[in-house]
């Protein structure tokens, strides 16, 4: 992975490198820690995800590899306000996976993220999402921490054992957690620049459903057994991604390297901040039009 990045560095950097690294700064040309879009009829491929501009302001897209993996998705992302130093974009990714052969894990984050440019070189971004799970099947409170651990990357085994009984079966889940993110990029001209990010899940509550199913003759499904709400305040333990990386943004080629720091969550789940690689092809910005 590593080895194709600098590849693409090498070959993005060739001539005109400097030419362009001495042009205006673009203050907008982050799109996935940002508020802001490639525009229409512009295609965003990358190694970890897959954009298009259906619309000026909105993009529709997918995660390639998440499919190999079994995950079946599918994201949006509209900036619906837009002014000189200040925009608002809400977004929503679908994710749906079969396991074994009755669990069905779907999740559904929806959010915002605000974008500010303070300065010629700085811009600062926060938001916040609210991602929506369920899994419906045979489940056991290891099986419902093994698949929260998979989807947020945070283990609350400990939290769930406490409050769900150990020893019964369920026939399904419905959790929440919602999720803070704070970024920032410093531009030091026009290829370069220093990104930072941050995010960090704050509260996870659901409800566990009745173990056992079944279905009348009057075709009614019913469940029987135990239910129960559960609530983990994961303010307490703070889990929390970072990311410091070095942008380098050429005409259409772009390329972050970065280091991942992680409390209490998975490091996979900060590397698509510190690591991406990414072509945008098709119209250019007006203000790009002639470099």
């Amino acid at each position: 992975m590593l080895t194709l990045m600098l590849g693409a560095l090498a070959f993005a950097g060739g001539d005109g490198s400097e030419k362009w690294k001495d042009g205006e700064l673009d203050p907008k040309v982050l799109h996935d820690v940002t508020a802001y879009t490639a525009g229409k009829n512009v295609w965003t491929l990358g190694v970890g995800t897959q954009d298009f501009g259906l619309l000026t302001n909105m993009s529709i897209g997918t995660r390639a590899a998440f499919y190999v993996l079994g995950v079946a998705n599918a994201h949006a992302k509209i900036t619906a306000i837009q002014t000189p130093k200040f925009d608002v974009a809400f977004q929503a990714e679908w994710l749906r996976r079969g396991f074994g052969e009755d669990i069905v894990v779907t999740a559904t984050p929806i959010g915002w993220t605000g974008s500010w440019i303070v300065s010629r070189r700085l811009s600062l971004h926060g938001g916040t999402s609210w991602m929506l799970m369920s899994a419906k099947g045979t489940l056991g409170v290891d099986e419902i921490a093994s698949g929260l651990a998979g989807v947020i990357g945070v283990d609350v085994s400990a939290d769930l054992s406490e409050q769900l009984s150990t020893t019964e079966v369920y026939a399904g889940v419905n959790a929440s957690v919602y999720q803070t993110r704070i970024a920032a990029d410093y531009r030091l001209n026009r290829r370069d620049s220093i990104v930072f990010t941050l995010q960090n899940y704050v509260a996870l509550s659901g409800l566990v459903a009745g173990g056992v199913g079944y279905t009348t003759p009057d075709g009614i499904e019913l469940q029987a057994g135990p239910s129960a709400r559960f609530a983990v305040p994961l303010d307490d333990a703070l889990p929390v991604a970072m990311t410091l990386s070095w942008q380098f943004s050429w005409d259409r080629a772009h390329l972050r390297l970065g280091i991942p720091l992680t409390k209490g969550i998975s490091v996979i789940y900060a590397m698509p901040e510190a690591l991406a690689l990414y072509w945008d092809l098709g119209p250019k910005k007006k203000a790009d039009a002639d470099p």
